[in-house]
């Protein structure tokens, strides 16, 4: 039985708070957008053998693994490790800036009203590339409760 002290120090637990995740409904529906999105461009792009290019293959392997995290953090299921989808975020960046880029330099040099397309693109496509990668930097940083190990 403990006896309660006046005097006695006050105990305190200093265990890292790490909070459960928020509901992920947003998320989810993200992921199912994007991930539609993805099937979309894939099959368009296979079906239309005289555009595929050396790029096509690459852009698939990489949106696989992003749809893959954006899944295991939509979903807050464990997939691979931190590592791997910091690593992700640097590759896609870097993806993502070289395909963006050879494909506007070549639509601004064959086409003449390339601009209104390029701005509609933009409009369109900004939010979904910025949630990406907002997915992919809180799967990999901020899901502390999914990598600890379990005890």
């Amino acid at each position: 039985m403990p006896i309660n002290n006046p005097y006695s120090a006050p105990e305190a637990n200093l265990e890292p708070v790490i909070q459960a995740p928020r509901k992920m409904r947003w998320w989810k529906i993200f992921f199912w957008v994007f991930l539609l999105c993805q099937l979309w461009a894939a099959i368009s792009a296979a079906t239309d053998y005289e555009e595929l290019t050396w790029q096509d293959p690459i852009d698939l392997v990489i949106y696989g693994f992003v749809c893959a995290g954006i899944f295991g953090f939509a979903y807050q299921k464990k997939i691979f490790t931190p590592l791997v989808w910091r690593a992700l975020i640097v590759i896609t960046l870097l993806w993502e800036t070289i395909f963006i880029g050879t494909e506007v330099y070549d639509l601004l040099i064959t086409e003449e009203d390339a601009w209104i397309f390029l701005v509609i693109v933009l409009v369109v496509f900004s939010p979904l590339i910025f949630l990406q990668y907002l997915a992919l930097y809180k799967f990999a940083f901020q899901s502390s409760h999914l990598w600890r190990p379990h005890k």
